[in-house]
């Protein structure tokens, strides 16, 4: 009875771990929109910000940031063109709306103040007989007339576009029949090339340059950036050409820095030299000299005035140029600097900032403001924190009146790790991290709990401090049990059981308390938690890994263990063979043993490039890996040296030449032999995407049981490679070929017809998964590949039965594998692949695709089985659970990941297993990053979302109390009957 008792009263204290509510991957997922790398920004308002970025693979983005906090206002990506990317040109203001050029020019859009699409409009340059050469280098221009009319100068012309409806109302290009010049440049076999759009007044100027023709047959002349000579179109309002004049003198400039200004009956141009050392002003004899040791950098008109940023080895400067005496006047020097034209008080002024400091290093910024008249009328420089950031790759400033009638600026800053930050009153006020748009790379590691031991270097720590640990976990438990108690006490304590569950302690319990740790192109590495999106911590290792022509992360300790804090590392290669080698801790980001991490060279003294670094299988889960690092010149090093070494292969495959080579490691470690080569020919076929197997993916068993009790083994080889080659034969399509990287055997290959690009490719377990563009049928279609050992009968397996494998699998000895393959339908492009994980592999497999909509989809295993029948299943197939194949897959809304969320700009899908089976950590990383759990096989180890607590708590109330009673009446009896 009072086992009973125990028994019953534990049930009605909560357990720490008694369960997480299955719909949680709903309420613990979290979302960071992004902006991408920003290249130019602008004002909107005294609160606004707007901003264009990129991100890779995605094209442009324009963004509104509100100015006092950063948050993000809204977003506008334009429509990928024709399949591809499409960049944003230029932006500006029409009467509290946004005019957007992208597309090289093709493309005009307006937005409304709440960033929607009012309209498009597609314009359509016109090059009279001209080679798209011939304007290279030109960027396309916007301008924003005050009469509701927007001017685009794009691909050689001038186009006039109504802002209210869009339709285009003019188009102007250099036409031989509209002038004489034309006509008479045009037997020169000379053209003119438009470089800058400018408006003064009711008239529009264009600066132009005449340069060699290039025809589209390539019959004359060759594109050219420089001019011979210049000349400059005036078109008046009634959409005329009001006149063109011609400077016929001898006038050498680079025709991408030409500019026009001024306006009315004294139009002036200048522009660079081609060498870049001197400004050339048109009608003048000679150039205006640049300071010696410095070079044209850019040139434009703010304000009435004509600028130009001179850059040399000492830092840049920023001056004006007087037309009139032909004399530059400096405005700032410094490092680098930034400059804009910007209303301020209500009049058109320069704007500019410069920069001086080292990179990662306090900064010293100085912002000035200068009227059309040229006086200066504000100069304040204000130290910048550098808070670990590198150096600064954009400087916005923006010049404003304070309440005190003083003036007063503040500056957006996007640091070369593509951080971006507003700088205030000496002061960061705040900052958004935008290199995650860039991120290529992804691993998770556990975030260190404060009870792990932070000394000695044995690997089990003394007695003293386990005793210590124990007492911590004691009160640990005393502190859950108290807190669910409380919960309960509370009116609302029942509702909130699951909140409090989802506390810190609670998440580390459950294993979703891991950091993200991601690697950006950017050369910033930058940890996320999970259960908040929020940053851990960040490294801007610009400076470090410049130069490198390969970075790459890895986990070199996954768990927290004892004293062991979670580890991950930088590699960075360079191309003379020199590797540098970085361990971070992967809770705070600091450096682990030396600062600036182990340099590592090849034995050779001429130096090699690296083709191979891997962790070096064995070893237990919570120690570092060695790691192997192997040259070109055969030169091997493990790092850290180990005694006692195994026998090691590895490979490279060179992309370009098709090359894949296996390599034995000998020489105790310090050197290697080639055991094996194979080609994939380039005048056959090119290599267009390579994957591997992840190393830590568990595989709960190696055996596939069929419905009739039958056995299929699965191929389990951790050497294997896909490699997806294109043919380059005239009827095209791609191989699929898998490969064992130790013999450089195929094992598997199929020829993929009409499969064009792009293409994903994922291994896992002995499935490859790819994804392809089918340029006949004109759609995304999903291949599978499943290889088997072979096969066993359901009689079979007995204790008589010798089944014939291999106690040891080699890679040279072992038969090939039996593989299978189907392709389907899929109705949406495929941005990245990845696939669940688990802490036991117990949990079905899902596939995971990022599509083009934005979507993030899981996508079961099974349904691409290459096994599913091509007629009705059989009694042991529906037992199986195998469908009857269908060559289209459809999109189940209840498995979108992502619900009503959308992910743009994916590129990498990567996956951790948490300490519940059922439950795997999925983040999707790009322009913008995405997190949240999935549960393939449903929430098995959770209690269900609806499960009623209250019935349970007076269930078990109701037990209690009647065994109390029972007890009582049973000692009563007793009484009684010893009384007879």
């Amino acid at each position: 009875l009072r086992c009973a008792l125990v028994f019953l009263l534990a049930l009605v204290v909560p357990s720490p771990v008694a369960g997480l509510f299955e719909d949680q991957a709903g309420v613990d997922d979290w979302l960071r929109v992004g902006v991408g790398s920003v290249s130019r920004a602008s004002s909107d308002g005294p609160r606004r910000v707007v901003v264009e970025g990129s991100a890779p693979g995605l094209g442009g983005v324009v963004a509104a940031l509100n100015a006092r906090t950063g948050a993000l206002e809204w977003r506008f990506v334009p429509p990928r063109a024709g399949g591809r990317p499409e960049a944003v040109d230029a932006t500006a203001p029409a009467g509290g709306r946004l005019l957007v050029l992208s597309g090289g020019g093709r493309f005009l859009r307006l937005l409304s103040s709440e960033g929607t699409l009012v309209w498009e409009a597609p314009i359509q340059p016109y090059v009279v007989g001209v080679d798209e050469g011939f304007v290279r280098g030109v960027a396309p221009q916007l301008l924003s007339l005050a009469k509701g009319v927007a001017v685009v100068l794009a691909h050689n012309s001038v186009t006039f576009v109504r802002v209210a409806n869009g339709d285009i109302l003019w188009q102007w290009y250099p036409d031989p029949e509209d002038d004489k010049l034309l006509t008479d440049l045009e037997r020169e076999k000379r053209g003119l090339k438009l470089a800058h759009v400018y408006v003064a007044g009711p008239s529009v100027f264009v600066a132009a340059c005449v340069a060699p023709l290039h025809f589209s047959d390539g019959s004359s002349g060759t594109p050219s950036d420089a001019c011979t000579s210049a000349a400059l179109v005036q078109l008046d309002d009634a959409n005329e050409v009001a006149r063109i004049s011609a400077d016929r003198k001898d006038f050498p400039v680079d025709s991408t820095t030409l500019r026009a200004i001024g306006g009315g009956t004294s139009p002036a141009m200048f522009a660079a030299t081609v060498d870049g050392l001197g400004v050339r002003i048109a009608g003048e004899k000679h150039p205006v000299a640049v300071p010696t040791g410095s070079t044209v950098r850019a040139t434009g008109v703010a304000a009435g005035l004509a600028v130009v940023e001179m850059c040399g080895a000492g830092g840049c400067t920023l001056a004006t140029v007087d037309l009139a005496k032909g004399q530059l006047k400096t405005l700032l020097q410094a490092d680098a600097v930034w400059w804009q034209e910007e209303e301020v008080d209500g009049a058109p002024s320069l704007v500019a900032a410069g920069a001086r400091g080292p990179s990662g290093g306090d900064r010293e910024l100085t912002v000035l403001c200068v009227v059309s008249s040229g006086e200066e009328f504000l100069r304040q420089a204000l130290v910048m924190p550098a808070g670990g950031h590198s150096g600064f790759s954009l400087v916005y400033p923006r010049v404003f009146r304070r309440r005190d009638g003083f003036y007063g600026w503040k500056a957006l800053v996007r640091t070369d790790g593509d951080a971006l930050m507003m700088f205030s009153a000496g002061a960061v006020s705040w900052e958004r991290e935008e290199s995650l748009a860039s991120a290529k790379q992804a691993v998770f590691v556990d975030q260190t709990p404060p009870r792990t031991l932070t000394s000695g270097n044995d690997e089990v720590p003394p007695l003293d401090e386990r005793l210590r640990l124990q007492l911590r976990d004691l009160q640990s438990a005393a502190a859950d049990v108290v807190e669910s108690l409380a919960s309960i006490a509370r009116s609302d304590g029942l509702k909130s059981l699951a909140s409090v569950h989802a506390e810190a302690s609670r998440n580390h319990k459950f294993g979703f308390d891991r950091i993200a740790v991601l690697l950006t192109d950017v050369g910033t590495v930058v940890a996320l938690q999970a259960t908040s999106g929020k940053v851990a911590w960040r490294r801007d290792l610009h400076d470090v890994l410049r130069g490198a022509s390969r970075v790459a992360l890895f986990v070199t300790r996954g768990r927290a263990f004892h004293h062991a804090a979670s580890e991950v590392a930088v590699l960075a290669s360079y191309p003379d063979g020199l590797v540098r080698f970085m361990s971070l801790d992967g809770s705070t980001g600091a450096d682990v043993g030396a600062p600036g991490g182990a340099m590592l060279r090849p034995r050779s003294p001429e130096g090699a490039p690296l083709v191979r670094a891997a962790p070096v299988p064995g070893g237990g889960p919570n120690q570092a890996p060695t790691m192997l690092f192997a040259w070109a010149d055969g030169s091997v090093e493990l790092y850290p040296a180990i005694a006692d070494v195994p026998q090691l292969y590895y490979h490279s495959l060179d992309e370009t030449t098709g090359v894949l080579e296996s390599f034995r490691v000998v020489a105790n470690g310090t050197a290697s032999e080639s055991v094996a080569r194979m080609v994939f020919p380039p005048s056959a076929e090119q290599v267009v995407a390579v994957s591997y197997p992840r190393a830590d993916d568990m595989v709960q068993s190696n055996a596939h049981i069929l419905g009739d009790d039958s056995i299929l083994l699965k191929y389990l080889n951790p050497h294997v490679v896909a490699v997806i080659t294109r043919a380059t034969a005239a009827d095209g399509g791609m191989y699929v070929n898998v490969v064992d990287a130790v013999s450089c055997r195929v094992l598997f290959r199929v020829h993929q017809r009409n499969a064009t690009a792009p293409v994903k490719t994922l291994l896992v377990e002995n499935w490859l998964i790819y994804a392809f563009w089918n340029e006949r049928a004109k759609r995304t279609e999903l291949g599978s590949v499943a290889l088997f050992e072979g096969m066993l009968g359901t009689y079979d397996l007995n204790p008589f039965s010798d089944v014939g494998r291999e106690e040891v699998f080699s890679s040279f000895t072992a038969p090939p594998p039996i593989g299978l393959q189907k392709t389907f339908a899929f109705p949406r492009g495929v941005r990245a692949m990845g696939a669940t994980t688990t802490a036991k592999g117990i949990t079905s497999k899902h596939v995971l695709l990022s599509m083009e909509t934005g979507q993030i989809m899981s996508l079961p295993l099974r349904a691409l089985d290459p096994r599913r029948p091509e007629g009705e299943p059989s009694k042991s197939e529906k037992a199986e659970g195998l469908a009857k194949y269908t060559p289209f897959i459809h999109i189940n809304p209840v498995g979108v990941v992502s619900y009503n969320q959308t992910v743009a700009g994916v590129r990498l899908l990567q996956s951790s297993p948490a300490r519940l089976e059922s439950t795997s950590l999925v983040l999707a990383a790009g322009l913008d990053t995405f997190f949240t759990r999935v549960t393939p096989s449903k929430a098995f180890d959770m209690l269900a979302a609806d499960f009623n607590y209250l019935l349970l708590l007076l269930t078990v109330l109701g037990l209690v109390v009647t065994l109390a009673i029972i007890a009582a009446m049973n000692r009563m009896r007793k009484l009684k009957g010893s009384w007879r």
